[in-house]
């Protein structure tokens, strides 16, 4: 899945050594740019991600790529969503909100009316 935020907040790297070595996790907060945006927590999990989510800052507009994976753990679900990519993403225009353009649509020429 893919989808375009602007970084609200970037929380600090946890880290630990388990079974398998050294793991590095790191969690933002994302706001969608639609009319009414949400908020949307992205993890990022790997020394590599961590790094990855270090070239942004907060008020970056990103191209997020993610995976969405929920796990059981004592008869409760938690859902995480995972990051793979993130890219700079590029703004539309202030002008393209989502309306159509009334240069759009053909002149009035006096026809049929609907």
């Amino acid at each position: 899945m893919q989808t375009t935020v602007k970084i609200t907040k970037i929380l600090p790297v946890q880290s630990g050594q388990g079974r398998n070595g050294m793991w590095y996790r790191c969690e933002f907060i994302g706001q969608t740019l639609k009319q009414y945006p949400e908020t949307i927590c992205f993890t990022c999990i790997g020394e590599i991600d961590v790094q990855m989510l270090g070239q942004f800052k907060v008020g970056s507009v990103v191209s997020v790529s993610f995976n969405i994976n929920s796990n059981e753990y004592n008869g409760k679900y938690y859902t995480q969503i995972k990051v793979w990519k993130m890219a700079p993403a590029e703004v539309k225009d202030e002008q393209d909100s989502g309306q159509p353009n009334t240069n759009d649509f053909p002149a009035d020429d006096g026809g049929m009316a609907f």
